[in-house]
Protein backbone atom coordinates (compact mmCIF):
# COMPACT_ATOMS: atom_id res chain seq x y z
CA UNK A 1 0.00 0.00 0.00
CA UNK A 2 2.88 2.37 0.77
CA UNK A 3 4.46 2.05 -2.69
CA UNK A 4 1.54 0.71 -4.75
CA UNK A 5 3.28 -2.61 -5.40
CA UNK A 6 1.36 -5.85 -4.72
CA UNK A 7 3.32 -8.49 -2.79
CA UNK A 8 2.53 -12.06 -1.84
CA UNK A 9 3.95 -14.08 1.05
CA UNK A 10 4.40 -17.89 0.91
CA UNK A 11 5.37 -20.31 3.65
CA UNK A 12 8.84 -21.19 2.38
CA UNK A 13 8.85 -24.59 4.14
CA UNK A 14 5.80 -25.62 2.08
CA UNK A 15 7.46 -24.86 -1.26
CA UNK A 16 9.31 -27.53 -3.21
CA UNK A 17 12.22 -26.81 -5.54
CA UNK A 18 12.58 -23.80 -7.81
CA UNK A 19 9.85 -21.15 -8.05
CA UNK A 20 8.83 -20.36 -11.62
CA UNK A 21 6.41 -18.06 -13.41
CA UNK A 22 4.68 -19.98 -16.21
CA UNK A 23 1.39 -20.57 -17.97
CA UNK A 24 -0.82 -23.24 -16.45
CA UNK A 25 -1.28 -26.60 -18.06
CA UNK A 26 -4.79 -27.34 -19.24
CA UNK A 27 -7.05 -28.66 -16.45
CA UNK A 28 -4.51 -28.03 -13.66
CA UNK A 29 -6.29 -27.34 -10.36
CA UNK A 30 -5.47 -24.94 -7.56
CA UNK A 31 -7.11 -24.43 -4.17
CA UNK A 32 -7.03 -20.70 -3.43
CA UNK A 33 -6.70 -18.92 -0.10
CA UNK A 34 -10.50 -18.63 0.16
CA UNK A 35 -10.73 -22.47 0.13
CA UNK A 36 -12.28 -22.62 -3.35
CA UNK A 37 -10.83 -24.84 -6.07
CA UNK A 38 -10.43 -23.53 -9.61
CA UNK A 39 -9.61 -25.37 -12.82
CA UNK A 40 -6.96 -23.47 -14.77
CA UNK A 41 -6.81 -22.84 -18.51
CA UNK A 42 -3.58 -22.97 -20.49
CA UNK A 43 -3.58 -19.19 -21.08
CA UNK A 44 -3.56 -18.31 -17.37
CA UNK A 45 -0.32 -17.25 -15.67
CA UNK A 46 0.60 -19.03 -12.41
CA UNK A 47 3.39 -19.09 -9.83
CA UNK A 48 4.57 -22.71 -9.55
CA UNK A 49 7.04 -24.82 -7.64
CA UNK A 50 8.20 -28.37 -8.40
CA UNK A 51 4.80 -29.82 -7.40
CA UNK A 52 2.64 -27.48 -9.47
CA UNK A 53 0.84 -24.12 -9.16
CA UNK A 54 1.04 -22.39 -5.78
CA UNK A 55 -0.68 -19.11 -6.76
CA UNK A 56 -2.89 -17.61 -9.45
CA UNK A 57 -0.48 -14.93 -10.67
CA UNK A 58 -1.52 -11.40 -9.82
CA UNK A 59 -4.80 -12.53 -8.23
CA UNK A 60 -4.56 -14.81 -5.18
CA UNK A 61 -2.22 -17.31 -3.54
CA UNK A 62 -2.83 -20.99 -2.98
CA UNK A 63 -3.95 -22.62 0.25
CA UNK A 64 -1.18 -25.24 0.19
CA UNK A 65 1.56 -22.61 0.65
CA UNK A 66 -0.37 -20.16 2.84
CA UNK A 67 1.23 -18.45 5.83
CA UNK A 68 -0.23 -19.37 9.23
CA UNK A 69 0.75 -19.29 12.95
CA UNK A 70 3.25 -22.13 12.48
CA UNK A 71 5.18 -20.44 9.66
CA UNK A 72 8.89 -20.00 10.39
CA UNK A 73 10.23 -18.91 6.98
CA UNK A 74 8.66 -16.35 4.66
CA UNK A 75 9.11 -16.33 0.88
CA UNK A 76 8.16 -12.93 -0.61
CA UNK A 77 7.13 -12.49 -4.23
CA UNK A 78 7.24 -9.04 -5.86
CA UNK A 79 6.15 -9.12 -9.52
CA UNK A 80 5.06 -6.97 -12.43
CA UNK A 81 2.39 -8.45 -14.70
CA UNK A 82 1.26 -6.49 -17.74
CA UNK A 83 -2.37 -5.32 -17.93
CA UNK A 84 -2.83 -7.37 -21.11
CA UNK A 85 -1.95 -10.56 -19.23
CA UNK A 86 -4.30 -9.78 -16.34
CA UNK A 87 -7.27 -8.57 -18.39
CA UNK A 88 -10.33 -10.76 -17.93
CA UNK A 89 -8.78 -13.13 -15.32
CA UNK A 90 -10.87 -11.78 -12.46
CA UNK A 91 -14.09 -11.98 -14.45
CA UNK A 92 -13.30 -15.51 -15.63
CA UNK A 93 -12.65 -16.87 -12.13
CA UNK A 94 -15.03 -14.46 -10.34
CA UNK A 95 -12.27 -13.04 -8.16
CA UNK A 96 -11.36 -9.42 -7.55
CA UNK A 97 -8.46 -8.57 -5.26
CA UNK A 98 -6.43 -5.46 -4.50
CA UNK A 99 -3.49 -6.96 -6.37
CA UNK A 100 -5.54 -7.68 -9.50
CA UNK A 101 -7.04 -4.20 -9.35
CA UNK A 102 -3.54 -2.70 -9.59
CA UNK A 103 -2.10 -5.12 -12.14
CA UNK A 104 -5.07 -4.60 -14.49
CA UNK A 105 -4.32 -0.87 -14.49
CA UNK A 106 -0.53 -1.11 -14.66
CA UNK A 107 2.19 -1.32 -12.02
CA UNK A 108 5.51 0.50 -12.23
CA UNK A 109 7.91 -2.04 -13.81
CA UNK A 110 10.83 -0.49 -11.93
CA UNK A 111 9.30 -0.76 -8.47
CA UNK A 112 9.59 -4.49 -7.67
CA UNK A 113 13.11 -4.54 -6.17
CA UNK A 114 12.47 -1.42 -4.08
CA UNK A 115 9.18 -2.84 -2.72
CA UNK A 116 10.86 -6.16 -1.89
CA UNK A 117 13.65 -4.45 0.00
CA UNK A 118 11.19 -2.19 1.87
CA UNK A 119 9.01 -5.15 2.93
CA UNK A 120 12.12 -7.08 4.03
CA UNK A 121 13.31 -4.14 6.12
CA UNK A 122 9.94 -3.90 7.86
CA UNK A 123 9.96 -7.64 8.62
CA UNK A 124 13.48 -7.45 10.09
CA UNK A 125 12.58 -4.35 12.10
CA UNK A 126 9.34 -5.78 13.54
CA UNK A 127 9.84 -9.56 13.69
CA UNK A 128 13.60 -9.96 13.47
CA UNK A 129 15.15 -12.79 11.49
CA UNK A 130 17.64 -12.90 8.66
CA UNK A 131 17.21 -11.83 5.02
CA UNK A 132 17.85 -14.33 2.26
CA UNK A 133 18.99 -13.76 -1.33
CA UNK A 134 16.86 -12.10 -4.04
CA UNK A 135 16.10 -14.35 -7.00
CA UNK A 136 14.80 -13.00 -10.33
CA UNK A 137 12.35 -15.05 -12.42
CA UNK A 138 10.75 -14.27 -15.76
CA UNK A 139 11.71 -11.31 -17.95
CA UNK A 140 14.58 -9.36 -16.40
CA UNK A 141 14.76 -6.52 -18.94
CA UNK A 142 12.44 -3.61 -18.24
CA UNK A 143 11.71 -1.71 -21.47
CA UNK A 144 12.59 1.96 -21.42
CA UNK A 145 9.66 4.38 -21.80
CA UNK A 146 9.65 5.95 -25.28
CA UNK A 147 10.99 9.45 -25.86
CA UNK A 148 8.20 11.84 -26.88
CA UNK A 149 8.76 15.00 -28.91
CA UNK A 150 7.07 18.07 -27.43
CA UNK A 151 6.83 21.00 -29.88
CA UNK A 152 6.30 24.60 -28.70
CA UNK A 153 4.03 25.26 -31.69
CA UNK A 154 1.74 22.36 -30.75
CA UNK A 155 1.81 23.44 -27.10
CA UNK A 156 0.68 26.95 -28.03
CA UNK A 157 -1.94 25.59 -30.45
CA UNK A 158 -3.67 23.39 -27.87
CA UNK A 159 -3.41 25.76 -24.90
CA UNK A 160 -4.07 28.97 -26.81
CA UNK A 161 -1.08 30.78 -25.33
CA UNK A 162 2.72 30.80 -25.32
CA UNK A 163 4.42 29.39 -22.19
CA UNK A 164 8.07 30.20 -21.50
CA UNK A 165 10.41 27.37 -22.52
CA UNK A 166 12.28 27.38 -19.21
CA UNK A 167 9.00 26.97 -17.32
CA UNK A 168 7.98 24.06 -19.55
CA UNK A 169 11.27 22.24 -18.89
CA UNK A 170 11.09 22.96 -15.18
CA UNK A 171 7.51 21.63 -14.92
CA UNK A 172 8.36 18.37 -16.67
CA UNK A 173 11.54 17.80 -14.66
CA UNK A 174 9.72 18.40 -11.38
CA UNK A 175 7.29 15.68 -12.46
CA UNK A 176 10.20 13.24 -12.67
CA UNK A 177 10.62 13.30 -16.44
CA UNK A 178 13.90 13.32 -18.30
CA UNK A 179 13.98 16.35 -20.61
CA UNK A 180 16.44 16.99 -23.45
CA UNK A 181 16.48 19.97 -25.78
CA UNK A 182 15.76 19.07 -29.43
CA UNK A 183 15.73 21.19 -32.63
CA UNK A 184 11.91 21.12 -32.75
CA UNK A 185 11.38 21.56 -29.01
CA UNK A 186 11.98 19.02 -26.22
CA UNK A 187 12.43 15.26 -26.22
CA UNK A 188 10.80 13.96 -23.04
CA UNK A 189 11.02 10.55 -21.40
CA UNK A 190 8.42 9.85 -18.70
CA UNK A 191 9.29 7.86 -15.56
CA UNK A 192 8.30 4.21 -15.51
CA UNK A 193 5.41 4.78 -13.10
CA UNK A 194 3.64 7.18 -15.49
CA UNK A 195 1.75 4.73 -17.70
CA UNK A 196 -0.62 7.49 -18.78
CA UNK A 197 2.08 9.43 -20.66
CA UNK A 198 2.17 8.08 -24.18
CA UNK A 199 1.71 11.01 -26.58
CA UNK A 200 2.54 14.67 -27.05
CA UNK A 201 -0.95 15.72 -25.93
CA UNK A 202 -0.37 13.98 -22.57
CA UNK A 203 2.71 16.12 -21.96
CA UNK A 204 0.80 19.27 -22.89
CA UNK A 205 -1.91 18.32 -20.40
CA UNK A 206 0.73 17.98 -17.65
CA UNK A 207 2.18 21.41 -18.48
CA UNK A 208 -1.30 22.98 -18.39
CA UNK A 209 -2.14 21.28 -15.09
CA UNK A 210 0.96 22.54 -13.28
CA UNK A 211 1.00 25.95 -14.99
CA UNK A 212 -2.64 26.35 -13.82
CA UNK A 213 -5.77 26.16 -15.91
CA UNK A 214 -6.89 29.45 -14.38
CA UNK A 215 -3.76 31.08 -15.83
CA UNK A 216 -4.66 30.08 -19.40
CA UNK A 217 -6.41 32.85 -21.35
CA UNK A 218 -9.98 32.30 -22.53
CA UNK A 219 -10.60 32.70 -26.25
CA UNK A 220 -13.82 32.56 -28.23
CA UNK A 221 -13.34 30.30 -31.21
CA UNK A 222 -15.32 30.98 -34.36
CA UNK A 223 -16.29 27.79 -36.17
CA UNK A 224 -17.29 28.24 -39.80
CA UNK A 225 -19.55 25.26 -40.47
CA UNK A 226 -21.74 25.12 -43.57
CA UNK A 227 -25.45 24.87 -42.89
CA UNK A 228 -26.92 21.67 -44.27
CA UNK A 229 -30.34 22.32 -45.71
CA UNK A 230 -33.00 19.82 -44.72
CA UNK A 231 -36.10 19.20 -46.83
CA UNK A 232 -39.02 21.17 -45.47
CA UNK A 233 -41.21 18.09 -45.33
CA UNK A 234 -38.72 16.02 -43.29
CA UNK A 235 -39.73 15.65 -39.65
CA UNK A 236 -37.25 15.54 -36.80
CA UNK A 237 -37.21 12.77 -34.20
CA UNK A 238 -38.40 15.30 -31.62
CA UNK A 239 -41.50 16.03 -33.71
CA UNK A 240 -42.30 12.32 -34.05
CA UNK A 241 -41.64 11.78 -30.34
CA UNK A 242 -44.06 14.59 -29.47
CA UNK A 243 -46.89 12.77 -31.27
CA UNK A 244 -46.39 9.78 -28.99
CA UNK A 245 -45.93 11.86 -25.83
CA UNK A 246 -49.18 13.72 -26.52
CA UNK A 247 -50.94 10.33 -26.73
CA UNK A 248 -49.67 9.21 -23.33
CA UNK A 249 -46.52 7.29 -24.26
CA UNK A 250 -43.21 7.41 -22.40
CA UNK A 251 -39.96 7.05 -24.31
CA UNK A 252 -37.89 3.99 -23.41
CA UNK A 253 -34.13 3.72 -23.91
CA UNK A 254 -32.94 0.11 -23.70
CA UNK A 255 -29.88 -1.99 -24.48
CA UNK A 256 -29.31 -3.36 -27.98
CA UNK A 257 -28.21 -6.63 -26.33
CA UNK A 258 -31.09 -9.00 -25.59
CA UNK A 259 -32.02 -12.47 -24.41
CA UNK A 260 -31.44 -14.88 -27.30
CA UNK A 261 -34.41 -17.14 -26.45
CA UNK A 262 -36.91 -14.25 -26.35
CA UNK A 263 -35.58 -12.76 -29.58
CA UNK A 264 -35.87 -16.15 -31.32
CA UNK A 265 -39.52 -16.52 -30.23
CA UNK A 266 -40.35 -13.03 -31.49
CA UNK A 267 -38.47 -13.33 -34.78
CA UNK A 268 -37.90 -17.05 -35.49
CA UNK A 269 -36.83 -16.52 -39.09
CA UNK A 270 -33.89 -14.26 -38.22
CA UNK A 271 -30.31 -15.49 -37.90
CA UNK A 272 -28.99 -14.83 -34.36
CA UNK A 273 -26.12 -12.37 -33.97
CA UNK A 274 -24.04 -13.34 -30.94
CA UNK A 275 -21.94 -10.85 -28.95
CA UNK A 276 -18.28 -11.86 -28.62
CA UNK A 277 -17.95 -10.71 -25.01
CA UNK A 278 -21.45 -10.41 -23.46
CA UNK A 279 -21.87 -8.70 -20.11
CA UNK A 280 -24.30 -11.46 -19.05
CA UNK A 281 -26.31 -14.36 -20.45
CA UNK A 282 -29.36 -12.10 -20.68
CA UNK A 283 -27.48 -9.78 -23.05
CA UNK A 284 -25.73 -12.30 -25.27
CA UNK A 285 -27.24 -11.40 -28.68
CA UNK A 286 -27.94 -8.29 -30.73
CA UNK A 287 -31.65 -7.67 -31.13
CA UNK A 288 -33.34 -8.39 -34.46
CA UNK A 289 -36.51 -6.64 -33.26
CA UNK A 290 -37.04 -3.84 -30.73
CA UNK A 291 -39.76 -5.94 -29.11
CA UNK A 292 -36.98 -8.02 -27.52
CA UNK A 293 -35.98 -4.93 -25.52
CA UNK A 294 -39.41 -3.43 -24.90
CA UNK A 295 -41.04 -6.59 -23.52
CA UNK A 296 -38.59 -6.87 -20.56
CA UNK A 297 -39.16 -3.16 -19.88
CA UNK A 298 -42.93 -3.76 -19.95
CA UNK A 299 -42.56 -6.75 -17.59
CA UNK A 300 -40.44 -4.64 -15.21
CA UNK A 301 -43.20 -2.04 -14.99
CA UNK A 302 -46.00 -4.60 -14.71
CA UNK A 303 -44.27 -6.38 -11.81
CA UNK A 304 -44.43 -3.05 -10.00
CA UNK A 305 -48.21 -2.84 -10.43
CA UNK A 306 -48.18 -0.25 -13.21
CA UNK A 307 -51.81 -0.33 -14.39
CA UNK A 308 -51.39 1.55 -17.68
CA UNK A 309 -48.20 1.07 -19.68
CA UNK A 310 -47.44 2.82 -22.97
CA UNK A 311 -43.78 2.72 -24.09
CA UNK A 312 -42.17 3.79 -27.36
CA UNK A 313 -38.55 3.46 -28.40
CA UNK A 314 -36.47 4.80 -31.27
CA UNK A 315 -33.54 2.46 -31.75
CA UNK A 316 -31.59 0.16 -34.00
CA UNK A 317 -32.23 -3.47 -34.77
CA UNK A 318 -29.63 -5.69 -36.40
CA UNK A 319 -29.90 -8.32 -39.09
CA UNK A 320 -27.54 -10.29 -41.26
CA UNK A 321 -27.15 -8.90 -44.76
CA UNK A 322 -24.46 -10.12 -47.15
CA UNK A 323 -24.57 -6.79 -49.01
CA UNK A 324 -23.96 -4.70 -45.87
CA UNK A 325 -20.65 -3.78 -44.28
CA UNK A 326 -19.24 -6.82 -42.42
CA UNK A 327 -22.43 -8.67 -43.34
CA UNK A 328 -24.41 -6.85 -40.64
CA UNK A 329 -27.17 -4.33 -41.39
CA UNK A 330 -28.46 -1.78 -38.89
CA UNK A 331 -32.09 -0.70 -39.29
CA UNK A 332 -33.40 2.46 -37.65
CA UNK A 333 -36.73 1.47 -36.11
CA UNK A 334 -39.60 2.84 -34.05
CA UNK A 335 -41.48 0.37 -31.83
CA UNK A 336 -43.98 0.46 -28.99
CA UNK A 337 -45.80 -1.67 -26.44
CA UNK A 338 -49.20 -0.88 -24.88
CA UNK A 339 -51.37 -2.44 -22.16
CA UNK A 340 -53.88 -1.48 -19.49
CA UNK A 341 -56.69 1.03 -19.77
CA UNK A 342 -57.36 2.78 -23.04
CA UNK A 343 -57.49 6.16 -21.28
CA UNK A 344 -56.44 7.52 -17.89
CA UNK A 345 -58.98 7.01 -15.13
CA UNK A 346 -61.61 9.76 -14.97
CA UNK A 347 -64.89 10.07 -13.06
CA UNK A 348 -66.85 10.98 -16.21
CA UNK A 349 -65.43 8.28 -18.49
CA UNK A 350 -66.16 4.56 -18.40
CA UNK A 351 -62.95 2.53 -18.10
CA UNK A 352 -62.14 -0.10 -20.72
CA UNK A 353 -59.05 -2.06 -21.74
CA UNK A 354 -56.95 -0.92 -24.67
CA UNK A 355 -57.64 -2.78 -27.92
CA UNK A 356 -56.22 -3.20 -31.40
CA UNK A 357 -57.94 -0.11 -32.78
CA UNK A 358 -56.63 2.19 -30.03
CA UNK A 359 -53.06 1.39 -31.02
CA UNK A 360 -54.00 1.58 -34.71
CA UNK A 361 -55.24 5.11 -34.03
CA UNK A 362 -51.90 6.03 -32.45
CA UNK A 363 -50.09 4.90 -35.58
CA UNK A 364 -52.53 6.74 -37.84
CA UNK A 365 -51.78 9.93 -35.88
CA UNK A 366 -48.19 9.71 -37.16
CA UNK A 367 -49.44 9.82 -40.75
CA UNK A 368 -51.95 12.63 -40.48
CA UNK A 369 -50.29 14.73 -43.20
CA UNK A 370 -52.38 15.23 -46.38
CA UNK A 371 -50.08 13.13 -48.60
CA UNK A 372 -49.78 10.31 -46.06
CA UNK A 373 -53.30 9.85 -44.74
CA UNK A 374 -54.58 8.11 -47.84
CA UNK A 375 -51.27 6.28 -48.46
CA UNK A 376 -51.37 4.44 -45.11
CA UNK A 377 -53.18 1.11 -44.98
CA UNK A 378 -53.48 -1.95 -42.73
CA UNK A 379 -53.88 -5.47 -44.03
CA UNK A 380 -54.80 -8.52 -41.98
CA UNK A 381 -51.74 -10.79 -41.84
CA UNK A 382 -50.17 -13.37 -39.56
CA UNK A 383 -46.91 -12.90 -37.69
CA UNK A 384 -45.25 -15.68 -35.64
CA UNK A 385 -45.18 -13.48 -32.53
CA UNK A 386 -48.68 -11.97 -32.86
CA UNK A 387 -52.15 -13.30 -32.06
CA UNK A 388 -54.02 -14.62 -35.14
CA UNK A 389 -56.91 -12.33 -35.95
CA UNK A 390 -55.39 -9.48 -33.93
CA UNK A 391 -52.44 -8.64 -36.16
CA UNK A 392 -51.91 -6.58 -39.29
CA UNK A 393 -49.14 -5.62 -41.66
CA UNK A 394 -48.76 -1.87 -42.11
CA UNK A 395 -48.30 -0.45 -45.61
CA UNK A 396 -47.32 3.00 -46.85
CA UNK A 397 -47.97 3.59 -50.54
CA UNK A 398 -48.27 -0.16 -51.01
CA UNK A 399 -44.91 -0.94 -49.38
CA UNK A 400 -44.79 -2.88 -46.07
CA UNK A 401 -43.22 -0.77 -43.31
CA UNK A 402 -44.11 -2.63 -40.12
CA UNK A 403 -46.42 -4.72 -37.93
CA UNK A 404 -49.16 -4.18 -35.37
CA UNK A 405 -50.91 -6.68 -33.13
CA UNK A 406 -51.32 -8.38 -29.78
CA UNK A 407 -48.61 -10.72 -28.52
CA UNK A 408 -49.36 -14.40 -29.05
CA UNK A 409 -49.92 -16.67 -26.05
CA UNK A 410 -46.76 -18.47 -24.94
CA UNK A 411 -44.31 -15.79 -26.02
CA UNK A 412 -43.98 -14.59 -22.43
CA UNK A 413 -45.15 -15.91 -19.06
CA UNK A 414 -48.20 -14.04 -17.83
CA UNK A 415 -51.01 -14.76 -15.36
CA UNK A 416 -53.89 -14.01 -17.73
CA UNK A 417 -53.80 -14.08 -21.52
CA UNK A 418 -56.16 -11.10 -21.53
CA UNK A 419 -53.29 -9.01 -20.13
CA UNK A 420 -51.08 -9.65 -23.15
CA UNK A 421 -49.85 -6.30 -24.51
CA UNK A 422 -50.24 -4.86 -27.99
CA UNK A 423 -47.04 -4.08 -29.89
CA UNK A 424 -46.06 -2.30 -33.08
CA UNK A 425 -42.85 -1.82 -35.03
CA UNK A 426 -42.22 0.61 -37.91
CA UNK A 427 -39.36 1.57 -40.20
CA UNK A 428 -38.13 4.90 -38.89
CA UNK A 429 -37.48 6.29 -42.37
CA UNK A 430 -41.16 5.84 -43.21
CA UNK A 431 -42.00 8.33 -40.43
CA UNK A 432 -39.71 11.08 -41.70
CA UNK A 433 -41.71 12.22 -44.70
CA UNK A 434 -44.59 14.60 -44.03
CA UNK A 435 -46.73 16.56 -46.44
CA UNK A 436 -46.60 20.34 -46.26
CA UNK A 437 -49.70 22.11 -44.95
CA UNK A 438 -52.19 22.87 -47.73
CA UNK A 439 -54.70 25.67 -47.33
CA UNK A 440 -58.29 24.78 -48.13
CA UNK A 441 -61.03 27.39 -47.94
CA UNK A 442 -63.88 26.70 -45.51
CA UNK A 443 -67.13 25.97 -47.32
CA UNK A 444 -70.01 28.33 -46.64
CA UNK A 445 -72.57 25.65 -47.48
CA UNK A 446 -73.98 23.13 -44.99
CA UNK A 447 -72.83 19.49 -44.92
CA UNK A 448 -75.14 16.55 -45.56
CA UNK A 449 -74.81 13.12 -43.93
CA UNK A 450 -75.95 9.80 -45.32
CA UNK A 451 -75.71 6.50 -43.40
CA UNK A 452 -75.26 3.44 -45.56
CA UNK A 453 -75.71 -0.08 -44.10
CA UNK A 454 -74.08 -2.80 -46.19
CA UNK A 455 -74.03 -6.58 -45.83
CA UNK A 456 -70.75 -8.22 -46.88
CA UNK A 457 -68.93 -11.47 -46.21
CA UNK A 458 -67.45 -11.50 -42.70
CA UNK A 459 -64.00 -12.15 -44.22
CA UNK A 460 -64.18 -8.90 -46.16
CA UNK A 461 -61.92 -6.16 -44.67
CA UNK A 462 -63.95 -3.06 -43.94
CA UNK A 463 -61.00 -0.87 -44.91
CA UNK A 464 -61.31 -2.07 -48.50
CA UNK A 465 -64.87 -0.65 -48.66
CA UNK A 466 -63.68 2.74 -47.39
CA UNK A 467 -60.72 2.75 -49.80
CA UNK A 468 -63.03 1.91 -52.71
CA UNK A 469 -65.24 4.91 -51.90
CA UNK A 470 -62.24 7.25 -51.73
CA UNK A 471 -60.95 5.78 -55.00
CA UNK A 472 -64.04 7.13 -56.79
CA UNK A 473 -62.58 10.63 -56.11
CA UNK A 474 -65.95 12.28 -55.65
CA UNK A 475 -65.17 15.87 -54.65
CA UNK A 476 -68.36 16.30 -52.58
CA UNK A 477 -67.43 13.46 -50.19
CA UNK A 478 -65.46 14.99 -47.33
CA UNK A 479 -65.13 11.90 -45.11
CA UNK A 480 -66.21 8.29 -44.68
CA UNK A 481 -66.66 6.90 -41.15
CA UNK A 482 -67.29 3.34 -39.98
CA UNK A 483 -69.62 3.64 -37.00
CA UNK A 484 -71.01 0.11 -36.63
CA UNK A 485 -70.05 -3.48 -37.45
CA UNK A 486 -72.04 -6.49 -36.24
CA UNK A 487 -73.30 -9.93 -37.18
CA UNK A 488 -76.37 -11.99 -36.21
CA UNK A 489 -79.91 -10.57 -35.95
CA UNK A 490 -81.38 -12.06 -39.10
CA UNK A 491 -78.08 -11.93 -41.02
CA UNK A 492 -77.00 -15.06 -42.82
CA UNK A 493 -74.16 -17.06 -41.33
CA UNK A 494 -70.84 -15.89 -42.72
CA UNK A 495 -71.98 -12.30 -43.27
CA UNK A 496 -71.70 -9.05 -41.33
CA UNK A 497 -73.31 -5.64 -41.45
CA UNK A 498 -71.11 -2.56 -41.90
CA UNK A 499 -72.57 0.89 -41.29
CA UNK A 500 -70.80 3.77 -43.03
CA UNK A 501 -71.34 7.46 -42.41
CA UNK A 502 -70.74 9.61 -45.51
CA UNK A 503 -70.32 13.38 -45.10
CA UNK A 504 -71.06 15.44 -48.23
CA UNK A 505 -70.23 19.13 -48.68
CA UNK A 506 -69.72 21.33 -51.71
CA UNK A 507 -67.61 24.46 -51.82
CA UNK A 508 -69.63 26.23 -54.52
CA UNK A 509 -73.32 25.40 -53.97
CA UNK A 510 -75.87 23.84 -51.63
CA UNK A 511 -76.30 20.11 -52.18
CA UNK A 512 -79.73 18.73 -53.05
CA UNK A 513 -81.21 15.50 -51.71
CA UNK A 514 -81.56 14.12 -55.21
CA UNK A 515 -77.95 14.85 -56.07
CA UNK A 516 -76.67 13.21 -52.88
CA UNK A 517 -78.96 10.17 -53.37
CA UNK A 518 -77.64 9.74 -56.91
CA UNK A 519 -74.05 9.67 -55.61
CA UNK A 520 -74.94 7.19 -52.84
CA UNK A 521 -76.70 4.92 -55.32
CA UNK A 522 -73.67 5.03 -57.62
CA UNK A 523 -71.38 4.15 -54.70
CA UNK A 524 -73.69 1.30 -53.67
CA UNK A 525 -73.66 -0.11 -57.16
CA UNK A 526 -69.88 0.12 -57.29
CA UNK A 527 -69.48 -1.71 -53.95
CA UNK A 528 -71.96 -4.38 -55.07
CA UNK A 529 -69.93 -4.90 -58.24
CA UNK A 530 -66.54 -5.14 -56.49
CA UNK A 531 -67.38 -6.82 -53.19
CA UNK A 532 -70.85 -8.29 -53.58
CA UNK A 533 -72.14 -5.82 -50.99
CA UNK A 534 -75.89 -5.53 -50.60
CA UNK A 535 -77.90 -2.87 -48.81
CA UNK A 536 -79.22 -4.08 -45.45
CA UNK A 537 -83.00 -3.58 -45.62
CA UNK A 538 -84.65 -2.14 -48.68
CA UNK A 539 -86.72 0.58 -47.05
CA UNK A 540 -85.71 3.89 -48.59
CA UNK A 541 -83.00 2.01 -50.54
CA UNK A 542 -81.08 1.48 -47.31
CA UNK A 543 -80.29 5.19 -47.04
CA UNK A 544 -80.89 7.28 -43.92
CA UNK A 545 -81.12 10.97 -44.64
CA UNK A 546 -79.61 13.37 -42.14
Amino acid sequence: LELGQPLHAFDNQRLEGEIRVRFAQASERLVLLDDTAVTLADDVLVIADANGPVALAGVMGGQASAVDDTTGEIFLESACFTPETMAGIGRRYKRHTDALHRFERGVDPGLQRMALERATALLLQIAGGRAGPVVTAGQTHTPEPPAILLRPTRLASLLGTQIDGDEVGDILERLGMHVQTAPQGWRVQAPSFRHDIGAEADLIEEVARIHGYNNLPAHTTAVHAPLIAQPENRRSRATIRDVFLQRGYSEAITYSFVNAQLDARLNPGAQPIAVDNPISEQFAHMRTTLWSSLIPAWQHNQRRQAARIRLVEFGTRFERDAAADMGLAQRATCAGIVSGAAAPEHWDTASRAVDFFDVKGDIEALFSAPNQRSALSFSRAEHPALHPGKSACIYLQGRPIGWLGQLREGIIKIKKDSDLPYVFELEYEALNGAGLPVHEPVSEFPPVRRDLALVVADTQPVGALVDAIHAEKISQIQSVTVFDVFSGQDLETGFKSVALGLIFQDKSSTLTDQGVDDVVNAITARLRERFGATVRGQNNSGINKG
